[in-house]
């Protein structure tokens, strides 16, 4: 496992565990575990496996991809819209975990932009790399959404 690769499981797992923010479970200790094997389908056909909705809607599926550039991987896809009268951005973070409940692979990012009001955004989607025997094994994921204004960083 190279260095990137630790810093990225590190900096999906802080968020994860950190406490419920925008797009969570308000007063929940910490984020929702949910049923979640990797589908074989196309993102559209997939089923969405959890909805959040604060400012922006977020519905979240996983798909596996066993072809990705040569790869066996498992996509963390977002389907957002922007139901509000402002725009505003987001950041996503993933994990996921085998029937023990022991992490598999995580990942994230941070929307580039935003959405502007009324507009949707199928272009949010977590690549997650694992050996193909443990892509097998997954059975939970969670996941964090945090919404906010654009700042004069996102372009």
């Amino acid at each position: 496992m190279n260095l990137l690769t630790v810093s990225a499981i590190a900096s999906a797992l802080a968020a994860l565990l950190a406490a419920a923010g925008p797009g969570q479970q308000k007063g929940a200790a910490g984020p929702e575990w949910v049923e979640a094997v990797p589908e074989k389908k196309s993102l559209m056909d997939a089923k969405r496996l959890r909805k959040y909705e604060d400012g922006l809607v977020l519905e979240v599926v996983l798909v596996r991809d066993p072809n990705f550039f040569g790869k066996d991987v498992v996509h963390a896809q977002g389907f957002v819209s922007n139901p509000t009268k402002k725009k505003l951005t987001g950041a996503y973070y993933v994990a996921t975990f085998d029937k023990d409940r022991r992490l598999i692979a995580s990942g994230g990012l941070k929307m580039l932009g935003g959405v502007d009001p009324g507009e949707k955004n199928y272009n949010l989607s977590v690549v997650l790399e694992a050996p193909t025997a443990e892509l097998d094994k997954i059975r939970f994921a969670q996941y964090r959404w945090y919404v906010a204004e654009p700042g004069p960083d996102d372009k």
